[in-house]
């Protein structure tokens, strides 16, 4: 599982490292209107016309949480936690009866050497062997001439987000982001790219407080909602749910 601004999570931390506590929304665009909610609003309009008494639609709430994802991430020292829960649909038994995709799913890092994904609907995970932890240097100060040789991006401003600094980055194609520079000294890094992976929105190795894809163009947009540093964090989250059937995948 691979989420917006998910830090290379079998990095060891500083033990001076507060905790991080995030929660975003991603979701891909298309000439900004999100892809998959507008894939389904053109599904049900064709239903309407031409089948209307056999049209099942979603709930209203459910139809605007299409395509996006929602992240909370807990991060200490050695140890992290990501929960992704995420809205799809589908058509069935009868061609205009829509339903929801509705999944949720975990990583879960517990200081060990060992890593654990598990999706939440179905109680079950694996248990991955990562290895050991790997040492994580601290930033660099970031320079305007390093971000266009390295990533073709330029620095536009220093903002402030969700009240959390950041660099504003935009590529020579239009996308832009605001990357988090509050952890520079315990490895998570600010110096670009504008543009996530473009598989799953992700910054690896960085915290994205927000990205926008060009206009009229496509590509994923993140938010943040809250991000607290140093704040409280339950131990709990760091451990694997009750439960949950592990299948041990080996390294």
């Amino acid at each position: 599982m691979a989420s917006a601004g998910t830090v290379s999570e079998g990095a060891a931390r500083p033990a001076d490292m507060p905790s991080i506590y995030l929660e975003q929304t991603r979701w891909l665009v298309d000439h900004g209107r999100a892809v998959e909610e507008t894939a389904y609003r053109q599904h049900l309009a064709t239903c309407m016309q031409n089948t209307p008494a056999r049209t099942v639609p979603l709930d209203p709430g459910e139809a605007v949480r299409l395509g996006r994802v929602h992240v909370q991430s807990w991060r200490q020292a050695g140890r992290f936690a990501v929960r992704e829960e995420s809205w799809g649909w589908t058509v069935g038994p009868e061609p205009c009866r829509f339903q929801v995709i509705h999944k949720q799913a975990e990583r879960i890092g517990d200081g060990t050497r060992y890593e654990y994904d598990i999706d939440l609907a179905t109680r079950r995970g694996e248990k991955t062997d990562g290895g050991g932890p790997m040492d994580v240097q601290p930033a660099l100060e970031p320079t305007e001439e390093s971000i266009a040789t390295v990533t073709g991006s330029m620095l536009e401003t220093r903002q402030q987000s969700v009240g959390q600094p950041c660099l504003a980055w935009k590529d020579s194609d239009g996308y832009r982001a605001c990357l988090w520079t509050g952890g520079e000294k315990w490895g998570f890094g600010s110096l670009g790219p504008a543009r996530g992976n473009d598989a799953d929105g992700s910054y690896p190795g960085q915290i994205a407080l927000s990205a926008t894809p060009p206009d009229g163009g496509s590509g994923w947009q993140v938010t943040t909602s809250r991000m607290s540093v140093g704040g409280r964090v339950d131990p709990g989250v760091f451990e694997v749910p009750q439960g949950v059937a592990l299948q041990d995948t080996g390294g």
